[in-house]
């Protein structure tokens, strides 16, 4: 009974193998919004091609992103609620197919620079923020406190906030909404009154 238990699993194997498999690459793959990814297939199936789909739609569609006969996927150019979409090509006329998970995600803003980059203790501080992939969305956090953050363009932000005390304090920008993204930090400094060079 054993042996007969041992041999089911192995049957179907051999059955999967001797039918051939479909495998895409990468998989997992995380894509910003807009952006392109595309997939290399591995298929064993005597099948004459496949079909490309995503979220079970042939060639894709605005919501969830479009791909091509040649496996080339454009995401969508915003982020949609359901933000994980399945990608799959699926070979004829056998029906085996590959699948592999998709993340649509906020463009990754970049923070190059702040002016100024050093202050003084006080209230209702502004800066100017240089960097990229802002949208009016973004905000600004210093020391993980958000900033009341003004969009001016895609490279440029202007954020007001409180500094109470001294010391060396990071300072991000984030992309909210699904698929929010954050960008690494940069440094500000914070003196006393009166040490606002050193």
């Amino acid at each position: 009974m054993r042996l007969v238990r041992g041999l089911v699993p192995l049957l179907f194997c051999q059955l999967a193998l001797a039918q051939g498999v479909v495998s895409i690459y990468p998989s997992p793959v995380t894509v910003t919004a807009g952006s392109t990814q595309h997939f290399v297939i591995y298929n064993t199936t005597s099948g004459t091609g496949v079909t490309w789909s995503v979220n079970g739609t042939a060639g894709g569609s605005a919501m969830y992103g479009t791909i091509t006969t040649a496996g080339l996927y454009t995401a969508p150019a915003t982020v949609p609620a359901m933000n994980v979409v399945t990608v799959a090509a699926t070979s004829a006329p056998s029906g085996i197919k590959g699948t592999s998970a998709l993340t649509i995600s906020q463009p990754i803003p970049a923070v190059w620079s702040t002016s100024p980059s050093t202050f003084v203790v006080g209230s209702n501080l502004s800066m100017s923020l240089n960097g990229a992939y802002f949208n009016p969305m973004s905000t600004v956090q210093v020391n993980g406190v958000a900033w009341t953050t003004t969009y001016v363009n895609s490279t440029t932000l202007k954020a007001t906030g409180n500094l109470p005390a001294t010391g060396t304090f990071p300072v991000t920008v984030t992309n909210p909404g699904n698929g929010s993204a954050t960008s690494p930090s940069v440094n500000i400094k914070v003196n006393e009154i009166g040490r606002a060079h050193v």
